[in-house]
């Protein structure tokens, strides 16, 4: 797993003020599975849905830089680019994943 995604998972876990066992209870993993998930050492992409569903985000929000996106879940990608408080020129990639495969 991309480490930018794993340290921003990782942030999430945190402001939402769970552990890393509770974490991995929630994913019916080890606490040592999750911790690699989170350091990058894990493919930890069988388990996005999962991850998000618990944060409350949808997956392609875990691409967007911090700063860029509200948990509003309100589907508006345009939202994404008006909430760039500091003016970020970076590209915003928006991915729209299907929610049925």
């Amino acid at each position: 797993m991309n480490s930018t995604i794993s340290k921003k998972i990782k942030t999430l876990r945190l402001d939402k003020g769970i552990n890393q066992e509770q974490m991995a209870d929630l994913l019916h993993i080890s606490q040592s599975a999750y911790s690699r998930i989170e350091i990058g050492e894990c493919d930890g992409w069988r388990y996005i849905d999962d991850i998000c569903t618990v944060f409350e985000i949808k997956p392609e929000e875990l691409f967007i830089p911090e700063g860029l996106v509200q948990n509003n879940n309100s589907g508006d990608n345009a939202s994404a680019v008006q909430n760039n408080t500091h003016n970020d020129t970076h590209t915003l990639l928006l991915i729209n994943f299907p929610t049925k495969l």
